[in-house]
């Protein structure tokens, strides 16, 4: 087991959904907790919000900390921003904000709004 308390987006690199996925990645392997803070500006964008223009899968017994980030949506193409996926032969998805995810699922997101 890692020593590392969470995973954080801020320590990868290619578009926001891709370094969202990675830090999901790693805390699969790890610590179970992905910690997304506000996105700061860098060679590609000077934004402070990260842009998804794909769809996030979240695996089941993970944290997510949103800690006083806003997530936007780059697209009206893209479905759902968040994913979770379940493995259970006749639900495989389920959307956040929709429908509830299973109770199995172990799934627990949090936000932290400091402003």
């Amino acid at each position: 087991m890692s020593s590392k308390l969470f995973c954080s987006p801020l320590d990868y690199s290619g578009s926001d959904a891709d370094r969202i996925n990675q830090a999901l990645a790693a805390a699969a392997q790890s610590c179970g907790i992905v910690r997304i803070p506000r996105r700061r500006a860098d060679a590609l964008s000077d934004r402070d919000f990260w842009l998804i223009d794909s769809a996030i899968l979240l695996p089941a017994n993970t944290t997510l900390i949103l800690d006083n980030c806003t997530i936007k949506l780059s697209g009206s193409r893209l479905g759902p921003g968040f994913l979770h996926l379940v493995r259970r032969p006749r639900r495989r998805h389920c959307r956040l904000g929709g429908k509830m995810c299973a109770a199995d699922a172990r799934l627990r997101i949090h936000h932290l709004d400091r402003r």
